[in-house]
């Protein structure tokens, strides 16, 4: 058999180390990491700050449908890098204590692909089926969230608050009064926690707000009761899309983020393990092209 050339050879060598790595490199391969890929980290990788996102909602963030072993083993199990704030205490990044995951994890390894030298935390709270009435600051879940925050942050040396997640909005949708007020309430939240000294008065702000067809991405300009609401006992839901959409005009740094039509269990309203990635990986990408 004849014999390699040398440049033949190299290309070889240099091609299985390429695969070696990437089989050494936690993630790689999925969703999260091609995604991530194509983003461009929004801080100085060189510092060693951990950059925590606070994350918040109702049941699809909690979430309903994600349960362990839907999700890759390393994404289960943690790193070192990504860290969460669970049962009092920083640990890996993982299926927390109440053995549900949502769009956090996947936020959180879409931005490591995208941030690889970063060290990255979440503070999570979110419970299935709450109105937003009950995230201002002054009610139960507002005050609980409050906690989570000010315990994570004392608990770790060098905490930076980078973004707020939430994803929030599915029990608004039942009454016209609290879809129209929706936006009024959320911005309660933003400045709120913009003025904490901790926090920086800039910090972004992102909502996952739900499209199903015939609703537009862009509801500039949009008419919620010229149109037939595709969305089985939730007479208002365009109505408190409007006020997600329009929210964005009231205070700088707030973004909407689209979630259109990701797979749903059979219950028609809570995501599958890859509808609950798809969401996670938009926040991500929503985070690095437009809050940054």
């Amino acid at each position: 058999m004849p014999k390699m050339p040398h440049m033949r050879k190299m290309m070889v060598a240099v091609f299985a180390l390429m695969m070696v790595a990437a089989a050494c490199t936690p993630g790689a391969g999925e969703p999260e990491a091609d995604v991530g890929a194509t983003l461009t980290c929004p801080w100085d990788q060189t510092d060693p700050t951990f950059r925590t996102f606070i994350v918040a909602g109702q049941s699809n963030m909690q979430a309903a449908g994600g349960v362990p072993g839907t999700l890759p083993a390393v994404y289960e199990s943690g790193i070192p890098q990504l860290q969460m704030f669970d049962e009092g205490a920083w640990q890996p990044l993982g299926i927390p204590a109440n053995g549900k995951y949502g769009p956090e994890i996947p936020f959180a390894w879409t931005m490591h692909a995208a941030c690889p030298d970063s060290n990255i935390g979440i503070i999570k709270h979110a419970v299935g089926g709450t109105s937003i009435d009950r995230w201002v600051p002054s009610a139960d879940l507002g005050q609980e969230l409050g906690a989570r925050v000010r315990a994570a942050y004392l608990a770790h040396p060098d905490v930076t608050f980078e973004g707020f997640l939430f994803q929030q909005g599915g029990a608004d949708m039942q009454q016209r009064a609290k879809a129209e007020s929706w936006d009024e309430k959320y911005v309660s939240i933003v400045d709120f926690a913009r003025s904490a000294p901790q926090v920086p008065d800039d910090m972004p702000f992102l909502h996952g707000t739900y499209r199903q067809d015939p609703f537009p991405d862009n509801f500039d300009g949009f008419d919620p009761d010229a149109i037939e609401v595709p969305v089985s006992g939730r007479p208002f839901a365009a109505h408190l899309t409007l006020s997600q959409w329009t929210v964005q005009y009231d205070r700088p740094g707030v973004y909407p983020v689209i979630q259109r039509q990701l797979p749903v269990l059979a219950d028609g309203i809570h995501w599958t393990p890859d509808g609950i990635r798809m969401a996670g990986q938009n926040f991500a990408v929503a985070y690095a092209n437009e809050a940054n």
